[in-house]
């Protein structure tokens, strides 16, 4: 790991602010995607490989959305300006994983939500692609963020 991003991940979690709030975006997350999910129902139909892919990235897509929040807060509030070139993947990548969450029939019904169930059901694993999609995503939004966490592009 690239020492200036650890160094910037120490100083952004630091402060105590930015420890309780990721603590509480991970919590939050993490019920919405574990309460709403049938295990018993995805690895009867599914199988357990798509249950075990299923809750792997379901847990880093927490995590990783846990740290992204915090540390774009501390960088707003440092430079009152989030950038959009260096956020868009990430909130893309949230949202994506938010509307597959839980098992493939859930998915689909909170999708239909939004007008994007037809979307979804094209997908041959119901979604979990998009899944597997948002955890490079989400890895590569922290780690920019983190590496140009003091730097302020401004245009001249």
């Amino acid at each position: 790991m690239n020492c200036e991003v650890y160094e910037n991940f120490k100083k952004v979690f630091s402060d105590w602010k930015y420890s309780v709030f990721g603590v509480m975006i991970f919590l939050v997350f993490g019920l919405i995607f574990f309460m709403n999910s049938n295990y018993q129902l995805t690895i009867g139909n599914m199988g357990m490989w798509f249950f075990v892919i299923q809750t792997i990235t379901q847990s880093l897509i927490t995590i990783l959305f846990a740290l992204f929040i915090p540390i774009s807060l501390y960088k707003f509030i440092l430079f009152s300006d989030l950038s959009v070139m260096e956020n868009t993947g990430s909130f893309l990548g949230g949202f994506f994983a938010v509307i597959v969450a839980g098992c493939p029939a859930c998915s689909i019904t909170l999708a239909s939500y939004i007008g994007l169930a037809g979307i979804l059901s094209i997908f041959p694993f119901y979604g979990l692609e998009l899944k597997v999609l948002t955890v490079p995503i989400l890895m590569w939004a922290n780690y920019s963020i983190l590496r140009n966490l003091s730097v302020c592009k401004m245009k001249n």
